[in-house]
């Protein structure tokens, strides 16, 4: 795509966000300001990334800017106070296909199906509870993730202090399966990929099964299914599907260990109803 047109998509897609995502900018030659009562200007380089390599499929495009500008106004608001980063900074964990780009990932868990990295939880009752911070975009905000700390330059939080705190939403979850069972859904602002990083509620999983095992469908950030050989094998897919972009999970079904969380591998006809299986019933003879 040539330069000139790229650039001209970018800003399609800023006028896009501004006009259909009901954000409040102002286009200038150096960027894009975000009034308010700390002014906020994001550059053209910022936006241009944010906007994707094919800035030309304006759906995904405008998807991509609106979410920095709202990223970016979040952050900048954790820079003015810092004591912030203790109530919106949280640990975030992606399927391994769908981290971010921009160096996101802080580890992987064992099993290679899910990734944890830095998100910062965002008060937009529409949006996700917790949103991913690439690298790039925390250094653009002027905030650092080093040596085990994260925030504003001397007045960093420990990221010991966000594990202890999924660990604190595992351990509810794991509590919750006492009443829900075969159910999985978010705790606090802990949705149910991130619950899966937690030891503590993997070890509550693994518990409940005496090989220490259990199967889950989440095709959705928000919901999950567990011990999927009750459902119908085509859920997952079909489930991922429906969901929302941002919003997806897995497209596969898992295995959770209380060290391990991996997809099963690709393959099958899960949609596909096998009609060839002879039919049985008590008092019936069997049909061939």
């Amino acid at each position: 795509m040539p330069v000139a047109d790229s650039w001209r998509a970018v800003r399609r897609a800023v006028l896009a966000v501004a006009v259909l995502d009901d954000v409040d900018l102002e286009p200038r030659d150096d960027g894009v300001l975000l009034p308010g009562a700390r002014p906020l200007l994001v550059g053209w380089d910022e936006l241009a990334w944010a906007a994707g390599p094919q800035p030309d499929q304006v759906d995904a495009a405008r998807a991509g800017v609106a979410r920095h500008l709202r990223l970016r106004g979040a952050l900048d608001e954790v820079v003015a106070e810092p004591e912030l980063a203790r109530t919106r900074l949280r640990l975030l964990a992606l399927p391994s296909a769908r981290v971010p780009d921009g160096g996101w990932p802080l580890h992987r868990v064992a099993g290679g199906a899910l990734a944890v990295g830095l998100g910062l939880a965002l008060e937009r009752s529409d949006a996700l509870p917790v949103v991913a911070v690439p690298s790039v975009t925390l250094a653009a905000a002027g905030l650092v993730c080093a040596a085990g700390r994260v925030g504003v330059p001397g007045a960093e939080q420990e990221l010991a202090v966000l594990e202890e705190h999924l660990e604190a939403m595992g351990t509810l979850a794991g509590a919750r399966l006492a009443r829900l069972p075969q159910q999985l859904a978010p705790v606090g602002d802990s949705d149910v990929p991130t619950l899966l990083a937690s030891a503590s509620f993997r070890r509550a999983l693994a518990a409940e099964d005496p090989l220490g095992m259990r199967g889950a469908v989440v095709a959705s950030r928000r919901r999950g299914w567990l011990d999927p050989r009750r459902l119908d094998p085509a859920l997952a897919s079909v489930a991922y599907e429906l969901s929302d972009p941002d919003d997806r999970a897995f497209e596969r079904p898992l295995l959770v260990t209380a060290e391990e969380v991996s997809e099963v591998r690709s393959g099958g006809r899960p949609a596909e109803i096998d009609l060839r299986d002879p039919v049985t019933h008590p008092g019936l003879p069997t049909q061939r």
